[in-house]
């Protein structure tokens, strides 16, 4: 006979399961199974698309998928023209964050460079190995890549730093490392305008309605540098463009930040100093 019952039980039991989730340095896959098989597919005459429990929010549907990641893609392009680099010189690219390849499979168009995802994700991750022609590892929440100084010539990462807080700056300096002087350093990130399209064009997407009726954001929205909102990777940040540029490590030059590149969030290009 239990001594406690299960209705009392089951608050404490989820907590610590989410503590346990939060204090993970990856997020395992199959996590809900005890034993598993991989089987490499056969090949196809297009890339497949993964299954839509892959699709980490940013689509619907495989048509919405695919077209988000050639938008994403093509904005990203353009701002790195308008930046002065050109993504056909690259040699080899990093694409930070990659969950299920939405981005980096549409960049064999655009360029000839040796592609590379990382994501702490391992059940997206392996996805991607079975699936996709690139390069792709397993990553942490710490900020250590797996990869030797100066590799990169440019590194992209889409909505990341929207959800990294106290130790951004550590993963600025571990991006920094892995980047050749004069690389780039291509982000997105919440900032003023993006709050400024959460009170119109985009009002009625979830995150607009969550952050606009948070007691945090109702208190500081008339001034703030960072405002954080949920906590862990799961968190939504939201800087002020003055201070995110201030706050950069000084192995990093600013060359340009571009509201509404990658949908409601701004991107900003960051040089890699040459002498660094």
């Amino acid at each position: 006979m239990k001594l406690v019952p299960d209705f009392l039980t089951r608050p404490l039991r989820l907590r610590l399961k989410a503590v346990a989730d939060e204090a993970r340095l990856f997020l395992p896959s199959h996590q809900d199974q005890e034993s598993y098989c991989l089987k490499t597919p056969t090949s196809q005459a297009t890339l497949p698309i993964p299954p839509l429990n892959l699709f980490a929010d940013m689509a619907d549907s495989a048509e919405v998928f695919i077209q988000t990641g050639k938008i994403d893609v093509a904005g990203m392009n353009k701002v790195l023209q308008d930046s002065g680099y050109s993504l056909a010189d690259a040699k080899r690219i990093l694409d930070f964050g990659c969950a299920a390849g939405r981005m980096i499979r549409c960049l064999p168009e655009l360029t000839q460079a040796e592609l590379w995802g990382v994501d702490i994700s391992a059940e997206h991750i392996q996805w991607c190995i079975n699936n996709l022609p690139m390069h792709f590892a397993v990553s942490s929440i710490v900020p250590h890549l797996p990869f030797e100084d100066r590799f990169f010539d440019l590194i992209y990462c889409g909505s990341i730093f929207t959800h990294i807080e106290d130790n951004r700056e550590t993963w600025l300096l571990e991006l920094a490392r892995i980047l050749k002087p004069g690389g780039v350093l291509y982000l997105t990130i919440h900032d003023e305008h993006t709050l400024k399209l959460f009170e119109t064009s985009y009002k009625d997407r979830w995150l607009a309605k969550k952050v606009s009726n948070h007691p945090t954001y109702l208190e500081h929205k008339s001034g703030f540098d960072m405002l954080v909102i949920g906590r862990g990777w799961r968190s939504q940040v939201f800087y002020n463009s003055a201070y995110f540029r201030a706050k950069l490590p000084p192995v990093f030059s600013w060359t340009a930040l571009v509201p509404e590149a990658y949908g409601y969030q701004s991107a900003v290009v960051l040089k890699k100093i040459e002498s660094t």
